[in-house]
C-alpha cells in the first residue's frame, strides 16, 4: 500500500499540473470508481466460479460474503461491501485517496485554506520526496492512544482513526476498561506521528478530565516520540502539550484539528470522508444494478 500511495501522488500531481487543481477529486473519483468497479466484478464472477466448482477454486483468504451486496449472511454492510472493505488489500483504498486529495500539495485554495504558491510548491516537493512509508504516514499520520502514569508500557490503541468522533469513543472506552472506578485520575493522552510533526497532546480540549503534567508521561510513551523523531531522514519539529506549558498546549491543539483528516470537508463539494463514500456507495450500487439488469 505505501509504494501504491506513493505512485498515485505522483499521478494526481500531474494530473493537477495539467488540468488544474480543481480537477483533481474528479479525476480521483473516477480512478476509485473504476478501481471498486472492477473489485466488485471480479468478486461476482468468482462467486460463479466458486457455484460451479466449488469453494476450492477460491483463494482461503477470500470471503465472498463480504465483498458482494447480495450474498446471503454477509457481515458488511452494503456500503462498505462497495467501497471494498471486505478485500484484504482495498479496504484503506479510499481512505488513502481521499487523504491524498485533502493534503495541502493538491487541494485548492477554499476558505481558510489559502496557502501561497510558495507554500504549496514546498509541500509538492517535499512529498515528491518522501519514501512510501513517510507519504502515507504524511497523509494520514500514526494516531495512538496510551493513558498516564508511569506503569504504562504500551499503547492502548495503536491505529486511532481520523475523526473526532472515535477519538471521543476510544477515551470513554479505553479510560473506562483500563482504569475502573479511578477514571477522573487518568489523562488520556494521544500521540500523533507525522513527518511535519511528532507530538503528544493531552486532549484537555476535548475531554472534562484535567490536563497533564510532565510527571503522567509514561516512559516507554517517551522513548516511541524519540524513536518516532529519529525514524526520519530529516526529524520533524516535536513537542509535548503539558499544564505548565501553555504555548506547546495551544499548539497541539492546532495540530491535533491538522490530523482530523475525515471530519476534513472538500473544497469543492464540501463533503467529509463519510458523506465522500456515501456518494461513492451511491454510484456504485447504480452501476452494478445496471450491469445486472
Amino acid at each position: 500500500m505505501p509504494t501504491t500511495v506513493q505512485s498515485l501522488f505522483h499521478k494526481f500531481q500531474a494530473h493537477g499540473l495539467q488540468c488544474g487543481l480543481d480537477s483533481i477529486q474528479d479525476f480521483a473519483n473516477e480512478f476509485i470508481l473504476s478501481t471498486l468497479l472492477c473489485c466488485y466484478e471480479s468478486a461476482k464472477k468468482t462467486e460463479g466460479r466458486i457455484n460451479r466448482y466449488g469453494d476450492g477454486v477460491s483463494h482461503e483468504s477470500f470471503y465472498l460474503n463480504d465483498r458482494l451486496v447480495t450474498s446471503k449472511g454477509t457481515a458488511q454492510s452494503r456500503r462498505d461491501a462497495l467501497l471494498g472493505q471486505g478485500h484484504e488489500v482495498l479496504q484503506h483504498l479510499p481512505l488513502m485517496i481521499f487523504s491524498l486529495f485533502q493534503c495541502d500539495a493538491l487541494r485548492p485554495n477554499s476558505g481558510d485554506f489559502n496557502p501561497s504558491v510558495d507554500a504549496r510548491a514546498a509541500a509538492a516537493a517535499n512529498m515528491s520526496n518522501m519514501t512510501p512509508e513517510v507519504i502515507v504516514r504524511c497523509i494520514a499520520p500514526r494516531i495512538e492512544f496510551w493513558i498516564s502514569g508511569k506503569t504504562c508500557s504500551e499503547a492502548l490503541d495503536e491505529s486511532v482513526n481520523m475523526n473526532i468522533s472515535d477519538i471521543r469513543y476510544t477515551i470513554v472506552d479505553q479510560i473506562a476498561t483500563a482504569n475502573g472506578e479511578r477514571y477522573q485520575e487518568t489523562v488520556p493522552l494521544l500521540f500523533v506521528d507525522a513527518p511535519y510533526n511528532v507530538f503528544i497532546y493531552d486532549l484537555r480540549d476535548i475531554c472534562n478530565l484535567r490536563p497533564a503534567t510532565e510527571d503522567d508521561l509514561p516512559d516507554a510513551l517517551l522513548e516511541t516520540k524519540n524513536e518516532a523523531v529519529v525514524s526520519y531522514r530529516v526529524p520533524p519539529p516535536t513537542f509535548v502539550s503539558t499544564y505548565k506549558d501553555h504555548i506547546a498546549a495551544h499548539r497541539a491543539h492546532s495540530c491535533f484539528k491538522d490530523v482530523l483528516v475525515e471530519d476534513s470537508v472538500t473544497s469543492a463539494k464540501h463533503e467529509s470522508f463519510e458523506g465522500w463514500c456515501i456518494v461513492l456507495a451511491e454510484i456504485l450500487f447504480f452501476e452494478i444494478t445496471k450491469l445486472s439488469s
